[in-house]
């Protein structure tokens, strides 16, 4: 059954590999990021876009992303919405993985419905 939502927002958990200090291999991090929802017209519009190369993952952070949590600091406390952003969007392993989670989200790709392959 398909029930209808008015929604303006979505969470996604992010899941990426760490950065490393020394260039070894590093772990897992998770975070939870918050995008506003877009409709179809507007998401055709910016698969278009990125495909043309017009539009970057920190294009995509910077329009979409509006909360982020899970992201604490070195002493556990958590990082305000603005500066965990700026961290973000200036780590192109965090970036990519927050921009391509909402893209994947929004075209299905978790949930099955995509035919795209990662490495295909």
């Amino acid at each position: 059954m398909l029930t209808i939502k008015t929604e303006d927002k979505f969470t996604v958990q992010v899941t990426t590999k760490a950065l490393s200090q020394n260039g070894t291999s590093a772990p897992q991090v998770t975070f939870k990021a918050q995008f506003k929802f877009i409709g179809q017209a507007e998401f055709d519009q910016l698969l278009e876009d990125v495909r043309a190369e017009e539009m970057g993952n920190s294009d995509v952070v910077e329009t979409y992303l509006v909360g982020l949590s899970d992201i604490n600091d070195s002493e556990g406390n958590e990082v305000p919405f603005e500066s965990a952003k700026k961290y973000i969007m200036g780590h192109p392993v965090y970036c990519g993985a927050t921009a391509r989670c909402f893209i994947e989200h929004l075209s299905g790709a978790k949930q099955g419905n995509s035919k795209r392959r990662r490495g295909a």
